[in-house]
């Protein structure tokens, strides 16, 4: 028998998560999730893929940027 832990989305994961569900970002999630992009060794590879998959989303107006 094996034993499965289930881990809970990382913070960044639960915001691209809202973001890619409403198409929408704010101007407080960008800053957010750029900050995590910069901070250097703190995300895991998904993770940083997911941020790169929003700002890409962004540059290219597939995400509408409000206030």
């Amino acid at each position: 028998m094996s034993l499965q832990l289930l881990s809970s989305p990382s913070p960044v994961a639960k915001v691209v998560d809202g973001v890619l569900l409403s198409r929408t970002i704010t101007r407080s999630e960008r800053h957010q999730l750029v900050a995590a992009l910069a901070s250097g060794g703190i995300l895991d590879e998904e993770d940083r893929i997911r941020v790169r998959r929003v700002l890409y989303g962004i540059r290219h107006g597939l995400l509408e940027l409000v206030d």
